[in-house]
């Protein structure tokens, strides 16, 4: 969450001639101490104060946060720097006193630099002492009142540190911005009020709390942060506040600037009400404010109410929104009480506590689970192609018979349905359906219907519930035809019910290929199953698989139960497996009674009987492949015969 502001050099301006003149040691500590640093400060991207991307006589504060070898952490604690630029991306900042002038004091120690804005100060202290009331590096403030531009910049906290040292003075500065900016829209529903009726309405918050503090004290573990405290305000009025109007889509914006707190995490909300013709219009939002970030509400009145119809949450650092973070509309599963239907971009964030079907429909193409945690036996299904985009921590269970956690289903030999689910490292999602029963987790239910997964942390575990069936981890579902599986680029964690892969498909299914790349999978069956593959099947029963491919660095564990780690169950078939790639590890091992790690399912080499279960060429090119943690070769068909 960095803003594009920089300090771009820290240059010297030392006269040469002392420089030149300073042959001897001593010479040249008296020359050190002359040497002081001129700060330029460069503001590039679209949202980068809280006004715009201009300075505007801003004032700075300056700090040595470590030096090892000198006195320059205690010397300088909040030196004073200024510019008279109004209106440029780029200004020159000048120390305000000679008190201020910054000295390096030591040619060869390292130096970090932090610094913030705007700058605070009382009368008594100077640039050795630290900023804050009480002289401790904790700023007060209060978010009340920021009816003006002015008043928001004097609480748009900003935040930087730097290294530099005498034979590399460059310091390049990068602030970030500290508190919260939280945007509504309030917009004029079809055929209801007029732009006129919301230019007259009033406007209220409650539910925020406003006094916070901004940590400079660089023996802090908070420092740089900033954080709400006390209790929050009632109907507080921003109606006086400057806002942007836009008659034309019939929109009225307000802004604020506000410290992070968690509303969301704690059970909280904020409750906005809106007063129009004597009549209050209300409705809550819960999010979790968190420094650096713009969470944007957008309300739209009717007659009857008003509703939250969308939210986005973008990184206030960078000029650019992130994209994964922003949809459309915006579902809070604590409000919601009913099954609904997506048509376009959304977010779905909160706790539920009502069981619900979500439909992902034509028209959503991205749909960000946003810290979801959805309530059991809820259910969602992708009649499209559509894009799951994981934010925070998620989480879907069944506990019914015949529930999958996830479907996605649909879709033609032109016009296939592909699920992606994508997220960073640290996003997760986990899906359990405890049932064991019929009830895959992620699962597809047509042959033209795909499954992706291309980022996150995702878990999966269906039910080991005994006499219970035909669940896979990732895979197809009992009696459906499936598409293509590919993993790549994420973890994933993949457990199986009964006669069920941890990835694959179950009886019933004809499934096609399974392809994993530069991704860390461990896939495991309970009973009966191989963990990467086909699940076992009834007599008068068969399950399909098509070629099975682990490449390009992929990092796969694969457990099977009475089968192989990798390949086909009794009654089950599967194509080619290939594994390549001179990074890729594949730790594949078959569970009792089987005899190949990789393969069929087959209780030895000579087994002669019947167990119609197939496998097609398996080919090992430059890869690790073993079958336990001690490096021990792999049984696999077609090589150890």
């Amino acid at each position: 969450m960095k803003t594009k502001i920089h300090i771009m050099q820290i240059c010297l301006l030392a006269s040469l001639a002392v420089l030149q003149a300073c042959t001897h040691a001593d010479e040249a500590d008296t020359a050190t101490a002359t040497v002081s640093p001129q700060f330029t400060a460069d503001i590039d991207g679209a949202t980068t104060r809280a006004v715009d991307q201009t300075w505007y006589n801003d004032e700075i504060g300056v700090m040595v946060k470590t030096a090892k070898n000198s006195e320059m952490e205690t010397m300088y604690r909040n030196a004073h720097y200024t510019t008279t630029v109004n209106g440029s991306n780029t200004a020159t900042f000048q120390y305000a006193g000679a008190e201020d002038i910054i000295y390096f004091q030591d040619a060869s120690e390292e130096v970090t630099f932090a610094a913030y804005a705007p700058y605070q100060s009382l009368a008594t202290v100077d640039a050795s002492t630290l900023p804050g009331t009480d002289s401790d590096g904790i700023i007060t403030a209060n978010t009340i009142e920021q009816a003006t531009s002015a008043e928001q910049q004097e609480i748009d906290f900003l935040f930087a540190e730097a290294g530099g040292s005498m034979s590399s003075p460059n310091v390049n500065f990068t602030f970030s911005h500290v508190m919260s900016k939280l945007i509504l829209k309030f917009k004029v529903g079809t055929a209801s009020f007029s732009f006129t009726d919301l230019q007259g309405a009033t406007y209220k918050l409650s539910g925020i709390c406003h006094d916070g503090t901004f940590d400079m004290n660089p023996e802090s573990t908070a420092f740089g942060t900033a954080a709400a405290n006390g209790t929050a305000t009632a109907n507080w009025d921003i109606c006086s506040f400057a806002c942007t109007d836009d008659e034309t889509e019939g929109v009225r914006t307000y802004s604020l600037i506000l410290f992070p707190q968690d509303l969301k995490s704690n059970g909280d909300c904020i409750t906005v009400t809106v007063n129009i013709d004597g009549r209050d219009y209300s409705a809550t939002v819960s999010p979790d404010l968190n420094g650096g970030e713009v969470t944007t509400y957008t309300l739209t009145l009717d007659q009857e109410k008003m509703s939250v119809g969308g939210c986005t949450i973008t990184d206030w650092n960078t000029s650019t929104a992130q994209i994964e973070k922003t949809a459309g509309a915006c579902y809070d599963l604590s409000t919601i009480t009913e099954s609904f239907t997506i048509s376009e971009d959304t977010i779905i964030t909160g706790t539920g506590t009502t069981a619900v079907k979500v439909t992902i429909a034509d028209g959503a193409s991205k749909v960000v689970l946003l810290n979801a945690t959805f309530a059991d036996n809820s259910q969602i299904s992708v009649e499209t192609t559509a894009t799951l985009v994981l934010m925070g921590e998620n989480t879907l269970t069944t506990s019914n018979a015949s529930t999958p956690g996830i479907i996605v289903t649909g879709g033609t030999a032109d016009d296939e349905h592909t699920l992606t689910i994508t997220g960073s490292d640290s996003d997760k999602l986990s899906v359990t359906t405890t049932s064991g029963d019929q009830s895959s987790c992620i699962t597809s239910q047509s042959a033209y219907s795909n499954i992706c997964i291309t980022g996150g942390n995702i878990t999966v575990e269906a039910g080991n519930v005994a006499s219970k069936y035909y669940s896979a981890g990732i895979g197809g579902s009992y009696g459906y035809d499936a598409g293509y599986i590919k993993i790549s680029d994420c973890t994933v964690i993949a457990t199986g019910g009964r006669r069920s892969p941890g990835i694959g498909f179950v009886a019933g299914c004809t499934g096609k290929d399974i392809s994993i790349s530069n991704a860390t999978v461990t896939a495991k069956a309970t009973w009966f199953s191989t963990a990467i593959g086909t699940g076992y099947a009834p007599s008068g029963n068969s399950t399909t698989c098509g070629n099975i491919t682990i490449s390009d660095g992929a990092t796969v564990v694969a457990t099977g139960n009475m089968c192989s780690g990798i390949g086909s169950a009794d009654r089950g078939t599967c194509g080619d497996i290939t594994i390549s790639g001179a990074t890729t590890y594949v730790k594949a091992t078959h569970g009792t009674d089987c005899y190949y790690d990789i393969g069929p399912f087959k209780m030895s080499a000579t087994d002669t009987q019947d167990r119609q279960s197939y496998c097609g060429t398996v080919t090992i090119t430059d890869a690790t492949v073993t079958r336990d943690d001690n490096g021990t070769t792999a049984v696999i068909y077609g090589h150890d015969e």
